[in-house]
């Protein structure tokens, strides 16, 4: 699926820019541009587009979002988000995505030294974010390659994380009940989660 951006020329820059908490607007028709965006740690968001596709990204996840797309975005868990609205040179036919790093904190640089070089302007600003989104690309294309986590996998531990988000203050909270809800050992969940996650259950919930 994302081999078609190895070969996407990126012919001009729309925006990089940091979308504060409730400034994003819910309804989008006909979406201008292309657009990869990665959550804050707080924030989680359903994409629902028009044909019924339902793009569920979490805290900390980048998602594609098509030029030409219609779709409302629900919130569920407050936070903002970092984003780049691009054209390019070719008709990219490329269904929308999520992909969950397991260390994302070299893509957040480039997405953030993006935000910084378009909002002060700075001296060949176009080309600062131009070099990131290529950069974002890679990592994306790297992170796809690992293909570490299957769908059916992510399925397992799904409502546990749901449960996780709802419930985090309770002190009866434990990895054991979570596992037993999920129904498999406390063992394969961690190793489930540490996958998903980069982290283990406990420190995810802390």
């Amino acid at each position: 699926m994302f081999k078609i951006w190895d070969k996407a020329t990126i012919n001009s820059i729309r925006i990089a820019m940091y979308v504060p908490i409730g400034s994003g607007q819910k309804v989008h028709n006909n979406r201008p541009s292309h657009g990869f965006i990665i959550n804050d740690t707080t924030s989680e968001k359903n994409y629902i587009f028009s044909d019924g596709t339902v793009l569920k990204t979490h805290g900390g996840d980048v998602f594609y979002l098509p030029k030409g797309s219609n779709y409302r975005v629900e919130s569920l868990f407050v936070g903002g988000c970092y984003a780049i609205n691009f054209d390019t040179a070719e008709n990219i036919d490329c269904p929308p995505f999520t992909i969950n790093f397991r260390d994302n904190e070299n893509i957040l640089k480039c997405f953030k030294s993006a935000e910084k070089a378009w909002q002060q302007r700075t001296p060949y600003y176009r080309s600062t974010v131009l070099k990131n989104l290529y950069e974002i690309i890679g990592l994306i294309g790297k992170e796809f390659e690992r293909d570490y986590f299957t769908n059916e996998k992510a399925t397992i531990i799904e409502n546990a994380v749901k449960k996780i988000h709802c419930n985090f203050t309770d002190n009866e909270l434990s990895v054991a009940n979570l596992a037993k809800d999920s129904g498999i050992t406390e063992a394969y969940f961690r190793r489930l989660f540490i996958a998903k996650f980069g982290v283990a259950p406990k420190e995810y919930i802390t």
